[in-house]
């Protein structure tokens, strides 16, 4: 009767912990995404960026820092960005969740300028 006993408990313990880390506890980590209004154009050129973050459970994100490549960077959550010289841009998107869980995505010359007028 003991041993049944010990399982048991055994058993509770571990569907306990497993329900713990289904339930947030600092586990899920958030996949950063991010779209763009245009992605070429010539300068200057206004650019509408759009958080797409997935998260998990009852996690939020509560910080954004974007980061645009022309040496700008912004804490909102969508912002709008003009790129003045003609280039390409490398964007990246680092963020903070509720539950101390941290991401980030890099898009490898996401925006291209050109001249003016091209």
């Amino acid at each position: 009767m003991r041993a049944i006993r010990f399982m048991r408990a055994a058993l509770a313990i571990s569907l306990l912990a497993a329900l713990g880390t289904l339930h947030g506890c600092g586990k899920y980590k958030p996949a950063p995404n991010f779209s763009a209004d245009k992605h070429n154009g010539p300068a200057p050129l206004l650019v509408q960026f759009t958080d797409n973050t997935s998260v998990f459970k009852e996690a939020e994100v509560e910080f954004w820092q974007w980061t645009f490549g022309d040496g700008a960077v912004s804490n909102e959550q969508n912002p709008l960005h003009q790129y003045d010289t003609p280039g390409r841009y490398t964007v990246s998107l680092f963020v903070r969740l509720t539950n101390g869980e941290e991401g980030a995505k890099t898009a490898n010359e996401f925006v291209t300028v050109t001249e003016p007028g091209r």
